[in-house]
């Protein structure tokens, strides 16, 4: 089973990495967190709202599904399937 980072989609991914250019650590922790953990459910809300905030998305652009890790990351089913 994959981790959320490596299911996490190479447009948001590349967005963290610039990020990690400018800051010291907040976009850093994040992405080591998203290594550990492979069920984006069982993230603390405190991790979900850095992931929006680190991947530059507005509160305002979020849909209901989005609070499911949709938008971010992979169907893990095509990622196994790779």
């Amino acid at each position: 089973m994959k981790n959320l980072w490596e299911r996490l989609k190479p447009e948001y991914k590349q967005i963290i990495k610039g990020h990690q250019e400018n800051y010291d650590y907040s976009p850093q922790a994040l992405e080591v967190l998203l290594k550990n953990e492979v069920s984006f459910t069982h993230l603390p809300f405190a991790v979900v709202y850095d992931l929006f905030t680190w991947t530059d998305v507005s509160f305002t652009e979020l849909s209901w599904r989005d609070y499911f890790g949709d938008r971010f990351f992979e169907d893990e089913t095509k990622v196994n399937a790779e």
